[in-house]
């Protein structure tokens, strides 16, 4: 078999990604191991292919397409929620269907692409099961951003590690200046001309702010860390795999906010199926689409959401 190593250097400061591949190149001594050129240090044996160029998701993903073509039968990566989530964004523009491993070194790291972590006893190939995932799928411009396996969020933070320390931090100042620094999140990403149609019949809402707007699906009831949660999570099996919920108080987010804790929090959610498009305009001028934690700019502010079945492969243990 042919595994293809795909490593976030930022991801856990860096330091654990080496001894995780050591632990590859101990267990899997029957895998050709597959790696870029920039990662050269930390392997003792690989194929190494030419690094790509471009900023971090470019490298990323460029990387992960590389080693597909490269004949990588399985993709590993070495970094959190977000990381994988490039690389799955990869694999699905490439058509193929190759499995993901994601190995957490990251800031969440709740899943469903991670499902091991830096500590976590190594299994060996035959030990791994492959399980199709979806994912909510973000459209914005007529054209698809990314998706979300765990969640998306609409609104102008992500989570970050700053220092050691995780914190809030602010989505436009990473994408127009390419830095990590706190934020704060909006006090609403709606506007009083905010539409939220399915299948282009607007819905009425009552919340007149929304610190956010997430989506997740429901593919299984262990929440993988999803921001959506209570009883919409009870849907296997149903055709509702998507949920949206409109959140008074931004859910996705380390800052301090009563509601919820000493006063109540209101929230307004609606189920959603594959064959079901979700339309949301006139957001927020701030608003981004945060999938699985990578921020994305959308186009005229405004987005629309898929629920997308059996996106990807994902190898866990048996």
């Amino acid at each position: 078999m042919r595994v293809g190593v795909l490593v976030n250097p930022s991801a856990g400061h860096g330091h654990r990604a080496g001894e995780v591949i050591a632990r590859l190149e101990s267990c899997w001594p029957e895998a050709e191991l597959l790696a870029l050129e920039s990662d050269a240090p930390l392997f003792t044996r690989a194929v190494l292919l030419p690094a790509p160029e471009g900023g971090h998701v470019a490298r990323i993903q460029r990387g992960a397409k590389a080693l597909m073509d490269a004949g990588a039968d399985l993709l590993v990566t070495l970094g959190g929620d977000g990381t994988a989530a490039y690389v799955a964004e990869a694999v699905v523009a490439s058509g193929k269907r190759t499995p993901i491993l994601g190995i957490g070194l990251g800031t969440a790291n709740v899943g469903p692409i991670v499902t091991l972590t830096a500590e976590d006893e190594l299994p060996s190939l035959d030990a791994l099961a492959f399980r199709p995932v979806g994912s909510i799928a973000v459209f914005s411009g007529g054209k698809r951003v990314a998706a979300g396996y765990n969640d998306v969020v609409l609104g102008n933070t992500y989570l970050a590690t700053v220092n050691g320390r995780p914190v809030t931090a602010d989505g436009n100042a990473l994408l127009r200046e390419g830095i990590v620094r706190e934020g704060k999140p909006l006090v609403s990403v709606l506007t009083a001309e905010t539409v939220i149609a399915k299948n282009g019949r607007p819905l009425p809402h009552t919340l007149g702010e929304a610190g956010q707007i997430v989506a997740s699906t429901l593919e299984r009831d262990d929440l993988n860390g999803r921001a959506v949660h209570g009883i919409f999570c009870y849907a296997p099996g149903s055709p509702t795999m998507g949920a949206l919920t409109l959140s008074a108080r931004a859910l996705v987010s380390y800052e301090e906010d009563d509601r919820g804790f000493d006063a109540f929090a209101p929230e307004e959610r609606l189920l959603f199926s594959e064959e079901d498009e979700i339309a949301i305009t006139h957001l927020a001028p701030e608003t981004l689409a945060v999938c699985d934690g990578n921020p994305y700019p959308i186009t005229d502010r405004s987005v629309a959401l898929r629920y997308m079945p059996q996106e990807i492969l994902v190898a866990e243990r048996r």
